[in-house]
């Protein structure tokens, strides 16, 4: 299984694979959804979110694929997109079992950093 920049399938059992599911607004929306299934209890999903309509897509991938339980599910906002605090109403909103993620890179070093 590859998600992202490696392969996850190499990964030893007792590692913590966190992968994404990525919604329209990112440009990159995921379409097969077959490595859901595949994942570990141990394992978790994130979902970031740059509207709405991106937050109501992941709760449906969400739903639909019976992650709730299964693994952790995080939801992040785009920064400057999404207010956090909008997004943690939604997520109380919606009765979903998921955490709010903050992406703390980009509130540290800025949202054009890369390799922090």
């Amino acid at each position: 299984m590859l998600r992202g920049q490696r392969a996850t399938d190499a990964l030893p059992p007792a590692a913590v694979r966190i992968v994404d599911v990525k919604p329209p607004g990112s440009g990159e929306e995921t379409r097969d959804f077959g490595y859901l299934d595949r994942l570990r209890p141990h394992d978790e999903v994130k979902l970031v979110v740059a509207s709405r309509a991106d937050f109501d897509w992941g709760v449906e991938v969400v739903r639909r694929h019976r992650l709730e339980g299964r693994v952790a599910v995080l939801f992040s906002p785009v920064l400057g997109q999404v207010a956090p605090r909008d997004l943690a109403a939604w997520l109380l909103g919606s009765g979903l079992e998921a955490r709010l993620s903050l992406q703390l890179h980009k509130i540290i070093w800025g949202a054009e950093a890369r390799g922090v």
